[in-house]
């Protein structure tokens, strides 16, 4: 009976092995998930880029939704080499066996010529750099992206890319196009066409000495470059995983990390073979990209903005609103942006068509006739200023406002400025650039429109020309001001813009501006989308790009076929005017840190 029984689990015992359970975090630790088996699911994308359409596809594992990290589960691309398939490279790479906690993502390439094997592009593979192929792969790459961090919980600090050969090779490409979005890359067998012009990322470059194909010696060259890039001055050592419990000390070997002070190592692996994939080396690849988050290093301008926390990330945000119907909803949306972490939170002090002069003059209004405040989200400045919590002042004064009229922005904005700064020193202050009505210029005009001397300018003409008055009014207050930071939040030349991108056709499902706003001058749920990407991008320093389509209000109602409180509602956007508008916010906000002036220093 006895040598039964041990008979028994000596049969059980590997099925034992296969099936344990692998660490997955709690609170932002894994949770434990079980080894998958093999279960790859089909996914295909439309996919429409500057040549044409086509039809995408891929495999994808994804962990089940409810053992995925309240944090969110790691996002990883992986691709094939010239002539692979998403199946080949499962098998090859493994990658969601390794790391079954991931969301893993096997793309399939399309036929492309080759610069070293396949000129006349029959076998399927990568556009070899940005702006070939009518960017046809980026434009996959952006399409995969949004559909599954639209779908699942991701953690958008936790994308990686890996690939080999020809996937590798584009692996570069989304290094040097898709900085913002990437974590850590992993390129095999590769090299880097401008790997001196990329901006720092962890890298982990798998090479072969022996390897003829894309010849040993170039990819020195790029290991070399990418070093320089990364800033990896530091001797370099035997890289040693935070995470080593269990990876093949022979693979360890191979290893070789080059520190960076920024945060950005490269690891090399190089093997005495040849072009060959080494999966063995796939638990060092995980090991590394574990080890990782995507570095937070958005321009200079965007980093005095926002601060730092004590790791280089971003710090939490606590924004204090003075505004009227022109922020409404605003902040709302710009916290339910990004990776959906708690970066950004708000209380706002809310009167309906209020210039800043009424909105000083709360605190000494009667109690009885001051503004309603609902406890939860809003609050009086000179309640909320004295705790000495708040990173953030979001001003906004009301329209129809010219050149007459600036000086009393100045003046009231100023002693709000002063109050803001005594509980707040390192706070930052934003001040929103309104819009006018849409009539301006038409015979109907915009009502207590009378005297700013751009009225007569139809509205698009007349957001470009009134950008230079509020130029100069940050600039005023920034010398009234010195200690404190002041920046501008250029909504009205962003919304100009959109305009252009509407009437050029290149908003999805949209023809006529008009059609964004709910009446002449207040943006409906569209509108008020772009204005928080524009404030989302201002107030992090972080692209808006890539997130999440379906947003929802404060008390937990989406914007999206969901009557409001006139009863009207809107159905959704496509993901594509999702990402039209996402890339035409980010591109206003870019354009305004370049004109930036040189940052004050902090006292």
């Amino acid at each position: 009976m006895l040598l039964r029984v041990l008979a028994f689990l000596c049969v059980i015992a590997p099925f034992a092995v296969v099936s344990a359970q692998t660490p997955q975090r709690e609170r932002g630790r894994e949770r434990r998930v079980e080894r998958p088996a093999a279960r790859l699911e089909e996914r295909t994308w439309k996919v429409a880029h500057a040549d044409g359409a086509h039809d995408r596809e891929a495999l994808l594992w994804a962990p089940p939704k409810s053992s995925i990290a309240s944090t969110g589960a790691p996002l990883v691309f992986v691709f094939h080499g010239r002539g692979g398939n998403p199946r080949n490279v499962a098998r090859g790479f493994a990658l969601h066996e390794h790391w079954p906690e991931a969301i893993v993502v096997y793309p399939a390439g399309l036929p492309t010529p080759g610069r070293l094997t396949d000129p006349d592009g029959k076998l399927p593979g990568w556009q070899p750099a940005a702006g070939t192929e009518g960017d046809r792969d980026l434009a996959f790459f952006d399409t995969m992206y949004a559909s599954l961090t639209e779908e699942f919980s991701v953690d958008r600090d936790r994308v990686y890319v890996t690939g080999h050969s020809n996937g590798g090779g584009f692996t570069y490409v989304l290094w040097q196009s898709r900085h913002d979005r990437l974590a850590a890359v992993a390129p095999s067998a590769a090299g880097g066409r401008s790997a001196r012009s990329l901006k720092p990322l962890p890298a982990f470059h798998l090479a072969g000495e022996e390897d003829t194909v894309v010849r040993y010696d170039g990819q020195v060259r790029t290991m070399e470059a990418i070093r320089e890039a990364n800033g990896c001055t530091a001797p370099s050592s035997p890289w040693k995983p935070v995470e080593a419990k269990g990876l093949p000390e022979r693979e360890l070997a191979l290893t070789t990390v080059y520190p960076s002070p920024g945060g950005t190592p490269v690891v090399t692996y190089i093997h005495p073979g040849g072009h060959e994939f080494k999966s063995s080396a796939v638990p060092l690849i995980v090991a590394f990209f574990r080890e990782h988050r995507r570095p937070t290093a958005p321009s200079a301008s965007a980093t005095d903005r926002t601060g730092k926390g004590d790791e280089g990330q971003i710090a939490p945000i606590r924004a204090f609103y003075i505004g009227h119907s022109l922020h409404s909803d605003i902040p709302d949306i710009v916290s339910r942006l990004g990776d959906g972490s708690p970066l950004f939170s708000f209380r706002e002090q809310f009167i309906p068509g209020a210039p800043l002069r009424w909105q000083w003059e709360e605190r000494d209004r009667d109690p009885a006739k001051r503004a309603m405040v609902e406890p939860q989200f809003q609050g009086r400045w000179f309640e909320a200023f004295p705790k000495g919590d708040l990173t953030a002042l979001v001003l906004v004064d009301s329209v129809p406002r010219g050149p007459e009229a600036m000086g009393g922005t100045r003046e009231y904005a100023g002693r709000l400025i002063v109050e803001f700064a005594k509980s707040n020193p390192k706070g930052i202050i934003y001040i929103n650039e309104p819009w006018h009505c849409l009539k301006s210029g038409t015979p109907d005009g915009c009502a207590y429109d009378t005297t700013s001397p751009t009225r007569t300018l139809p509205w698009r003409e007349r957001l470009i020309a009134d950008a230079a008055m509020w130029d100069e009014l940050v600039e005023a207050l920034r010398k009234d001001h010195p200690s404190v930071r002041i920046e501008l939040i250029p909504s009205g030349r962003a919304l100009a813009a959109l305009d252009s991108t509407v009437n050029s056709g290149g908003l999805d499902g949209f023809t006529r501006i008009e059609e964004l706003f709910d009446d002449e001058i207040h943006p409906n749920p569209y509108a008020k989308y772009f204005i928080a990407c524009v404030h989302y991008a201002i107030l992090t320093g972080k692209s808006p790009e890539g997130s999440m389509r379906m947003v929802k209000d404060r008390w937990g109602r989406s914007y999206w076929d969901t009557p409001n409180w006139q009863g009207k509602q809107w159905k959704p956007p496509s993901a594509k005017a999702i990402a039209q508008m996402q890339a035409t916010a980010w591109s206003v906000v870019e354009a305004q840190s370049a004109r930036r002036t040189k940052p004050q220093s902090k006292n």
